[in-house]
Parts: C-alpha cells; structure tokens; sequence
C-alpha cells in the first residue's frame, strides 16, 4: 500500500487546527474551560508563545503520519482504527506529558480534596498560569478566583 506522507502531514495539521479551534471558542460555550494547549506548551518550553504554536502543530503532523504507518496494521473499518491510534496519544498525553510539563497525571481529573489546585512550576513570572480559563483556581496576582 502507498501512502502518501504529504497527505498525512495536512491531514494533520487541519485536524490540529480544528481541535485547536474547539477547545478555545467552542469549549468554553459548552461550560468547558477554554483549552489553550499552545500557552501550555510554551510555558514548559520558556514562554514563547510563537514556539508553543510551532510545537503544538509539529505534534499534530508527527501524530498523523505515524497513524498513517500503523492504521494498516491496526484492525477494523477505519473509524475503528482511528478510534484506536487515539488511544496512544491520549495516554500518552495524560501519563508522560501532562507530568512533564508540572501538571498531576491526565491533567488531575482524579484530584482528591484538600490537595493543591495547581503545581507551583506552572506559574508564569508576572502572568496568570497555564491552566485553562475555568481551571485556574485563584489568581497569583490578586488571589481572586478565575
């Protein structure tokens, strides 16, 4: 089978365009907090925001080609496929990444009472942290709720 690398790689970075798209104005009109995986990225990489969008959609190409190598060994009718290469990214998302970047694992969706709200390695110098709009807790600056 021949695939087309070229493809792939705009496959990749629409589908990250419009994902980027959902989680910072569609998001928030469902009662999510606004997703900004860019500003995330560019704080773990020194905050700049420039390199952050770079990065963010770097990953989204590298992901769609390496989908487009394993979905012909992976079994079922395509939307199976893809519903399983997701998977991978996902966990590895929230196990290795999230960690990396000085946040609990999967983003610390199973956070117990009475522990912390955010790692103090994701506070930005003079600005308000990474987490997204409705996530943040209090602001540093002020102490007020976000």
């Amino acid at each position: 089978m021949t695939r087309n690398w070229g493809k792939a790689v705009t496959a990749g970075l629409v589908g990250t365009a419009v994902m980027t798209l959902v989680g910072i104005w569609i998001a928030p009109l469902m009662g999510m907090p606004r997703m900004n995986p860019a500003d995330m990225l560019a704080g773990a990489m020194g905050g700049n925001v420039l390199l952050g969008w770079v990065a963010h959609f770097m990953i989204g190409a590298i992901l769609a080609v390496i989908y487009a190598a394993v979905a012909p060994a992976l079994p079922g009718a395509p939307a199976v496929r893809g519903a399983l290469y997701s998977l991978a990214p996902w966990l590895v998302a929230g196990v290795i990444m999230m960690p990396m970047m000085g946040m609990p694992v999967f983003g610390g969706s199973g956070r117990r009472d009475g522990e912390p709200d955010r790692p103090p390695r994701l506070r930005r110098r003079g600005r308000r942290d990474l987490w997204p709009a409705g996530a943040r807790g209090r602001d540093d600056r002020t102490g007020a709720l976000s």
